[in-house]
């Protein structure tokens, strides 16, 4: 801005899209995250020259180093974020399907779809919102699953909503729905060192847990066995003093 001939800079707070107090599909608050990276995150000529770049007998990693590398050639560029499809089932109690099923149902409606190198479960699209929960309704029935949301939840408002593109998504195999990547079986994602591994809830049949167990076990009541020993030691000095005085 330009005040009294000079140049000065004002900062002011940023404006977002029109939008309601409450979410128009679960009528829930919105919550606000960012920044994002909007751009493309790769450039593909620099993977495709790092991918015939690699060579098998340097690295011990190379079967994972070709299917994360062939993985970024196959994502969608100019979509920044991701859907996780376990999530999506999550919030609508649903078990989750093939994954090539939901690509399928995106595909089949004239939407871009691809997977993501950042999570196992996650998938890229253009596909409004709109359309994301005709696609898990549409999963639902053909399921024939009874709806155990509870009264309230985000789930069972978007659950008992309408909508006419509920009864067009068909969910039938798609030819391009199975990347190369994941047709050819190439290792993606790094496997767990071993098990119950990861940075979630320790498993309920952790041995760690068993020996916690163990331990509470025999430490309990640990302080009155010890003060009911040394009780017993007091009297038996006593009792020993005593027959030698007399």
């Amino acid at each position: 801005t330009h005040k009294g001939g000079a140049q000065q800079m004002k900062y002011c707070l940023p404006t977002g899209p029109p939008v309601d107090r409450g979410c128009e599909y679960c009528g829930m608050g919105h919550h606000i995250g960012g920044p994002i990276w909007i751009a493309p995150i790769h450039n593909h000529t620099f993977v495709t020259d790092l991918l015939q770049s690699l060579d098998e007998e340097k690295f011990g990693t190379f079967p994972r180093m070709v299917g994360m590398l062939s993985m970024v050639l196959e994502e969608l560029q100019d979509i920044p974020l991701y859907y996780e499809l376990a999530r999506l089932c999550n919030i609508t109690k649903q078990s989750q399907g093939k994954v090539t099923l939901y690509l399928s149902a995106l595909l089949n409606a004239g939407y871009r779809v691809s997977l993501t190198h950042a999570n196992k479960h996650g998938i890229k699209t253009d596909a409004p919102n709109t359309f994301i929960w005709a696609m898990m309704r549409a999963w639902a029935r053909k399921e024939g699953r009874k709806s155990n949301l509870s009264d309230g939840s985000p789930g069972k408002t978007i659950m008992e909503k309408k909508d006419d593109l509920d009864d067009t998504v068909n969910f039938e195999e798609h030819p391009l729905a199975n990347p190369e990547s994941r047709k050819n079986s190439l290792k993606r994602f790094q496997m767990n060192p071993e098990a119950n591994w990861g940075p979630k809830m320790r498993s309920k049949t952790s041995t760690l847990k068993n020996m916690e167990n163990r331990k509470k076990i025999k430490n309990q009541g640990k302080y009155t066995k010890k003060k009911l020993s040394e009780e017993g030691d007091s009297t038996s000095k006593k009792l020993r003093t005593d027959d030698g005085s007399s």
